[in-house]
């Protein structure tokens, strides 16, 4: 199985590690190691985990930028006009019937 592409879930299962490869279909017989430490395979998976998280760190940060640019020029629209910030009272009170 290819190191990469094991989930960590996956990694919690092995019980040593292949020392070489085997070619053609069936069963081959390959030289392995049983009860070898698997820090290496974890190794990798935390990199995968971490270069991952990086990534998505990233996208946040920038959507964080982004709605704080947005929020920022909402604010000074609304500052520049300070009839959108009056109470609703008057609007409401014009309202037939009564208000929920």
């Amino acid at each position: 199985m290819n190191r990469n592409a094991i989930t960590p879930e996956q990694a919690a299962l092995i019980v040593g590690t292949v020392l070489e490869s085997a070619e053609g279909k069936g069963e081959q017989k390959v030289t392995t190691l049983i009860g070898q430490p698997r820090d290496g395979v974890w190794a990798g998976l935390l990199s995968k985990m971490a270069r991952e998280q990086r990534e998505e760190l990233g996208l946040v940060k920038a959507e964080n930028a982004d709605l704080k640019a947005r929020l920022e020029r909402l604010e000074g629209l609304v500052k520049d006009r300070p009839y959108l910030t009056a109470s609703t009272e008057p609007v409401l009170s014009k309202v037939e019937g009564p208000v929920q």
